[in-house]
């Protein structure tokens, strides 16, 4: 650089000799030779100059198509994770799937070639053809005798309203029956509003569960009913109870209501 300026203030120099030599007469000790070799070097030196910034541009330019490049690499790199991603969760949930049905399958050609009672097959309803459904559920209340609002054929009973003291220690429990089939990862959702107000929403992990004609029960954590006139009323519950693969096996709702005191 510093010699490109050197040269660029000789050549300012000379040019400006020559336009006032033009004007005037050549001085004897300034010969046009040495105007002409300076007039060369500053078209080679500007020529050098055109080729050095035609160089940067074309490197600017490759540096600029590299960088795309790589970001649309990195783009596909992190498309094909995620495409991978769903397939493998989609082949394992295809594998459970054919692996339960492959399972189901075997059973019944094992109780067809062995001529197997229906007592084997453990069901508890004729009529309910649902794997699981509800039997009853029972509030048990700090104090006094358990409550149960019992189930038919899975199906509530018509107003299923529990009624809770104020400040009183009470659980709920749920009883139910899995039949006909195995069940696997199942899961209880509990879910509850007031006054239109989602106030609560809470996941149960319950595990797997085989036929059996013997009541199974989940039991959800203690709670203390809430105090002051602002709780009173009535509280919307819905459960929900689902296995591994999201398919909804048992739905109902029922209510409680927060009082002052509980009737004999």
């Amino acid at each position: 650089m510093m010699e490109l300026r050197d040269d660029n203030e000789y050549l300012e120099e000379k040019l400006l000799k020559f336009h006032g030599l033009q004007k005037n007469q050549i001085p004897p000790d300034e010969p046009m030779e040495k105007v002409e070799e300076a007039w060369i070097n500053f078209k080679t030196l500007a020529g050098e100059t055109i080729t050095r910034l035609e160089t940067a541009k074309s490197t600017i330019l490759a540096e600029d198509e590299k960088d795309k490049r790589y970001v649309m690499e990195e783009v596909k790199q992190s498309l094909d994770e995620k495409i991978l991603s769903d397939m493998e969760e989609l082949y394992e949930r295809e594998y459970d799937r054919l692996h339960l049905q492959t399972t189901r399958k075997a059973q019944l050609r094992k109780l067809v070639r062995n001529g197997a009672p229906k007592e084997s097959q453990q069901i508890v309803h004729e009529r309910v053809r649902a794997t699981l459904f509800i039997d009853s559920l029972c509030l048990i209340t700090d104090g006094l005798p358990e409550f149960k609002l019992l189930f038919r054929r899975g199906a509530p009973p018509p107003d299923p309203t529990l009624l809770i003291k104020e400040g009183r220690l009470y659980k709920f429990r749920i009883d139910f029956y899995v039949h006909r089939c195995p069940v696997e990862g199942l899961v209880y959702k509990h879910t509850v509003h007031r006054l239109g107000e989602k106030i609560l929403d809470e996941w149960y992990y319950l595990g797997d569960f085989q036929p059996s004609k013997i009541v199974q029960t989940f039991a959800l954590p203690l709670e203390r009913a809430p105090e002051g006139p602002f709780h009173l009323g009535i509280y919307s519950v819905k459960g929900i109870m689902v296995d591994k693969h999201h398919r909804e096996l048992a739905a109902w709702r029922w209510f409680f209501k927060i009082i002052r005191s509980c009737p004999q």
